[in-house]
């Protein structure tokens, strides 16, 4: 399981929720630092419990929420619940995926090492093709 959010300069991070607890505060020891006025030092916790994830407020002035409400002591985390930490929320996801930022990053750089814009637009929607050609051939046999 991941947690998703962005930084203070606007990039998408995940973070893979291991067998270790994840902190999440304005402090530098912060496994997720929020460097914010409404966020405590060591705000919330985030950690894994058997097969299960929970969220922990750790007693902050501001509050920990989920979903939008306020928890008050421990909640059990589900996918694509929304932590929310002072102005940052965070969500969580099975797996990380790739942003929109992520794709066009890659192929800029694909762009650069050579690759052109024909080439990559043509990976990019080549799945679509055949399988629309596989269909048509197998129309045409029945």
């Amino acid at each position: 399981m991941y947690l998703i959010y962005k930084d203070d300069e606007g990039k998408r991070v995940a973070v893979e929720l291991g067998e270790s607890p994840i902190s999440i505060g304005r402090s530098p020891d912060a496994d997720i630092q929020i460097v914010d006025d409404r966020v405590s030092r060591m705000h919330t916790g985030v950690r894994r419990w058997e097969d299960d994830v929970y969220v922990k407020d750790l007693n902050s002035k501001n509050g920990t929420y989920l979903n939008g409400e306020r928890i008050r002591d421990i909640a059990k985390l589900n996918p694509n619940d929304v932590i929310t930490v002072g102005p940052t929320r965070i969500l969580v996801d099975v797996k990380p995926g790739k942003g929109t930022e992520t794709i066009l990053q890659e192929v800029q750089q694909e762009m650069e090492t050579g690759k052109g814009y024909n080439t990559i637009l043509r990976e990019i929607v080549q799945g679509t093709g055949s399988e629309a050609e596989d269909d048509e051939k197998q129309n045409e046999s029945s």
